[in-house]
């Protein structure tokens, strides 16, 4: 076996029944998403995985997509020809989606550039409480991926709130934090959209945004 790769064609590895099995819902999800942003290491063995995976959803005609597959992926999908057997899609984390707008805030903040009013220190009095409570970090590791993804829907919609009792640069970032987190799904027919890395990527950013809030609300 030569390089590792199976004695048996690609195409014809069976399918995981416990993948078959998230499959055969009432409703089947949209779409199966698999973030590979983030693999170094990518084999023929995590390749059958990928191909098993897409033949079982393609029995509930359920598209696999692949977010964002490192070069380590994609050198093995090229080689096989089987990368046109996936469709692929830029990996958006919340993270990416909101930092930019928090670190430009920040920086206006520590060169006096921005300082919030009276209303905003207001706002956000009320706001924090919220959002710490919504801090997935304050749930037990045992709390199921749906609670802590239904925390993140509250943070937004608290998140949505406020920026509508605020003004200008403020009320800009909350809006982007609120859109970010509120496409955070809490329904377990979207097993791909609740997945640990994603809920950990929004609670990282969540404290990033609640760290510099606390210094706004309380200069």
């Amino acid at each position: 076996m030569p390089g590792g790769w199976p004695h048996r064609p690609l195409h014809r590895v069976t399918p995981d029944p416990r993948a078959e099995s998230r499959l055969t819902r009432t409703t089947p999800p949209k779409e199966l998403q698999v973030d590979l942003s983030k693999v170094d290491l990518f084999t023929a063995d995590g390749l059958r995985v990928l191909l098993a995976l897409r033949d079982a959803a393609k029995l509930r005609h359920v598209p696999v997509v692949l977010l964002g597959p490192s070069p380590a992926v994609n050198r093995l999908l090229q080689a096989n020809g089987t990368h046109e057997r996936f469709t692929t899609r830029t990996a958006t984390t919340v993270s990416t989606a909101v930092d930019p707008a928090l670190n430009h805030l920040r920086h206006r903040t520590k060169t006096g550039q921005w300082t919030p009013t009276g209303r905003d220190r207001a706002a956000l009095t009320a706001l924090l409480p919220r959002l710490e409570w919504a801090d997935p970090a304050h749930l037990p590791r045992s709390a199921p991926t749906a609670e802590r993804a239904t925390r993140m829907q509250a943070a937004a919609a608290a998140l949505a709130t406020a920026a509508l009792a605020t003004r200008g640069e403020l009320a800009e970032l909350l809006a982007q934090y609120a859109t970010a987190l509120a496409h955070i799904e809490n329904d377990p027919a979207q097993p791909s959209v609740t997945t640990p890395a994603v809920l950990n990527d929004a609670g990282d950013a969540l404290r990033r945004l609640i760290a510099f809030l606390e210094v706004a609300a309380h200069p």
